[in-house]
């Protein structure tokens, strides 16, 4: 991992056990492979990716990402596909899911290391509760 990289698996570290068992977690590396089959079976996604748009680090972000998402986002990863072309593809394809909510947590050392800085860990508890929030909803 590449230090604030890790905010997405950290996410789901902290949603595991956390939400119902038929809500699948699933982590990616960029394999667009994996990433449209996952989709392709899907009626809603959520996405937590780390990004770097020149906010401040730790700021959340979240939006419809059936609108794509904004140029300024660049992936600080070294991921095989980004967040945008991944998106992009699905929706060429037509395996986009009905939904997608994709939160963008802005990252600040992407440098090597597997710690989170304490404001992208701030924001990965931040994303995991709303998460939490919006699956229980969506159960109910």
């Amino acid at each position: 991992m590449r230090s604030d990289d890790g905010a997405g698996p950290a996410v789901l570290d902290r949603l595991r056990g956390s939400v119902p068992t038929d809500v699948p977690l699933v982590e990616s590396m960029g394999d667009v492979a994996q990433i449209l089959d996952a989709w392709r079976s899907s009626e809603w996604v959520i996405i937590v990716d780390a990004v770097m748009s020149g906010s401040p680090p730790g700021t959340v972000r979240r939006l419809d990402g059936r609108g794509g998402v904004p140029t300024s986002w660049r992936s600080p990863s070294s991921h095989l596909i980004g967040l945008a072309e991944a998106i992009e593809l699905g929706g060429s394809l037509g395996s986009l899911p009905d939904e997608v909510t994709v939160f963008g947590i802005e990252a600040e050392n992407v440098d090597g290391g597997t710690t989170l800085t304490p404001s992208v860990g701030a924001a990965v508890e931040e994303v995991a509760e709303e998460i939490l929030t919006l699956v229980s909803h969506r159960d109910a």
